[in-house]
């Protein structure tokens, strides 16, 4: 994730509401804790787990134990028990019981059954499961991202999505498993076809520039009309925001 400037956002004349998105993002990304659980948890347990490192052992701990005179091998069977774990939770398909309150309601019950199987089937539904049990028991995190695109189709579609945990921001306070108890961005980089495709943008307002500087260190007159220029990205980028962390808020994803 690149560095984040809030000093150079924040004098700026870019909307108040973009700065607060921009300080909100970077106190989490800067966050020391969410530093420690990535290279002590995310890192380290993906190393292990899938024959990336040579030993479960830290370089501490390997040196703790030479000196008790022990030798520090290990024999790594967590990659297989990670795998029959999210087997194991994923064996009986995941999925809800519609139950009708009167007889006039089988009709409807059955329709709403029909419909959650046709869009797990659809979404290779077991699949993204896996793939989210895998990163939670891996990493401690695993994220499943359940959106609706109108644009795919006459009626739009249901899209289900194993998201990467690293894009996601939260409050190293939160003490909730699924994070709902915290502010959650999501935040990545994203080419310019895909945000063409995704996001009410075109070329012109994908051409970044740099913002011309006067001898005082101040903006010049052109800059001040990149900076006007820039506006209608920076409210893309506010609504996308708080789209992400509407719909988040609601599904409750997270461990």
């Amino acid at each position: 994730m690149p560095v984040i400037d809030y000093d150079k956002i924040d004098k700026s004349n870019a909307d108040k509401k973009v700065k607060e998105v921009y300080k909100l993002l970077k106190g989490f990304i800067d966050d020391s804790g969410r530093a420690d659980w990535k290279k002590n948890v995310y890192d380290r347990g993906w190393e292990v787990a899938w024959g990336k490192s040579d030993s479960l052992w830290s370089e501490d701990e390997k040196k703790a134990m030479t000196e008790k005179g022990q030798i520090p091998i290990s024999i790594n069977d967590i990659s297989k028990g990670i795998q029959g774990s999210c087997a194991v939770s994923t064996a009986s398909k995941p999925g809800i019981n519609v139950k009708p309150i009167g007889s006039s309601d089988l009709y409807l019950a059955e329709l709403v059954k029909r419909g959650f199987d046709f869009v797990w089937q659809q979404n290779r539904g077991q699949e993204v499961i896996f793939d989210v049990s895998k990163e939670s028991k891996t990493g401690s995190l695993g994220v499943l991202d359940i959106t609706f695109d109108e644009a795919k189709g006459k009626w739009g579609k249901i899209v289900l999505n194993s998201d990467n945990p690293l894009d996601y921001y939260w409050d190293k306070k939160s003490r909730k498993s699924d994070k709902s108890d915290s502010p959650i961005i999501k935040a990545h980089l994203v080419t310019k076809d895909y945000a063409k495709d995704n996001y009410d943008v075109n070329d012109d307002d994908l051409d970044f520039k740099p913002i011309p500087e006067d001898e005082d260190g101040g903006k010049s007159e052109e800059g001040n009309k990149t900076m006007v220029m820039w506006r209608p990205v920076k409210q893309m980028i506010v609504k996308a925001l708080r789209t992400i962390r509407k719909k988040f808020g609601k599904l409750r994803h997270g461990c």
